[in-house]
């Protein structure tokens, strides 16, 4: 069958909704490898045009055969464009309940690629899978977004194999120069001269980054993004009905939506309604925020949407949230005392 022919089969079974034929055809171009590559990118392509039945399709055609390597000649664009809370949610759960090391490899991968921070609650939860490959991949994965859960992971990675260079990329990426002692601690005892080098360069490279205060817009971006990866990852399936639980169901949400002005407000010093603010008003509002969404209470309340995990994750973004509001409020103050 010539490659017009193939891919004009690809463009029906796209025309038709099928997603078992588009499956089919995925699984049998990645079998033959390189010479129906653009098939294989045209079938996952269509699959993730279709929404979230050709999404699951695609899911579970890479994970039922996780070691398949022309399954990686997918194009990250089309990664990228199914990358939503249901694929996160169904690969989240391959990640982290699955018993098969390669499945929760793959299915790791497969979110790396996804490249959203969605993703992350699911990564940080798998720093400490039995596997430490996996432990390296969710590593990376949180390193690709600036997050430091995945510290030990990467570090844990460095002192124990004799490829440390993933781990090192993933230190490198988090660009943060607190790590220099920790990596200065694992040159001293690496077991080879070329594992110390190749720590001795990373250590270089942060060393050269160079990094300002804090600042308040990306830590509440962070938490609004930790939020919602908390939602989708660990979000119970069986939430029940009746007003409390649709009280729980709305509260990240909500919260999501008042760190998101705050963050307008942190930019543009005013308002939505266009009103001037200043940021001991912003981190006032925040600790509001703040004191309505912690105590056990609010625990209670959302356990009835959320598994204990999130629960716990939730209470320490919170705690994080508190922290910016008391940075912002204590930053904006004058300094006192007498000039010198």
């Amino acid at each position: 069958m010539s490659l017009f022919t193939r891919r004009h089969r690809v463009e029906q079974l796209a025309a038709l909704g099928d997603v078992t034929g588009l499956g089919e055809t995925l699984v049998d171009a990645a079998r033959e490898g390189g010479a129906r590559a653009d098939e294989l990118c045209a079938a996952a392509s269509a699959l993730v045009d279709l929404g979230e039945d050709g999404i699951s399709t695609l899911v579970e055609v890479i994970l039922t055969d996780p070691e398949h390597v022309h399954f990686g000649r997918i194009e990250d664009e089309t990664f990228h464009r199914a990358a939503g809370p249901h694929a996160v949610g169904l690969l989240s759960d391959a990640l982290l309940h699955h018993p098969d090391t390669d499945v929760r490899l793959a299915a790791c991968g497969m979110l790396r690629r996804l490249d959203t921070p969605l993703a992350d609650a699911a990564f940080a939860a798998a720093v400490t899978d039995p596997d430490p490959h996996v432990r390296l991949a969710a590593g990376r994965g949180l390193a690709d977004h600036g997050d430091r859960r995945g510290l030990r992971a990467l570090l844990e990675w460095v002192a124990h194999s004799d490829d440390p260079g993933p781990a090192l990329a993933g230190l490198a990426h988090l660009g943060d120069a607190r790590i220099v002692p920790l990596l200065e601690q694992l040159r001293s005892s690496s077991r080879t001269p070329s594992i110390a080098r190749a720590i001795d360069r990373t250590i270089t490279e942060l060393k050269s980054v160079r990094t300002g205060p804090p600042d308040p817009v990306a830590r509440l971006q962070r938490v609004r993004d930790r939020l919602r990866s908390i939602e989708v990852v660990d979000r119970l399936e069986d939430r029940g009905t009746g007003p409390g639980t649709e009280l729980a169901r709305q509260q990240i949400p909500a919260i999501c939506d008042n760190i998101d002005q705050a963050v307008v407000a942190l930019r543009t010093g005013e308002t939505a309604e266009g009103r001037p603010i200043g940021r001991t008003q912003i981190g006032l509002g925040l600790a509001a925020l703040v004191e309505d969404v912690s105590g056990s209470r609010f625990d209670r309340l959302m356990a009835t949407v959320l598994a204990p995990r999130g629960v716990r994750a939730m209470h320490d973004e919170v705690v994080e949230l508190d922290l910016v509001a008391t940075d912002l409020q204590e930053r904006a103050r004058p300094s006192s005392g007498v000039a010198g």
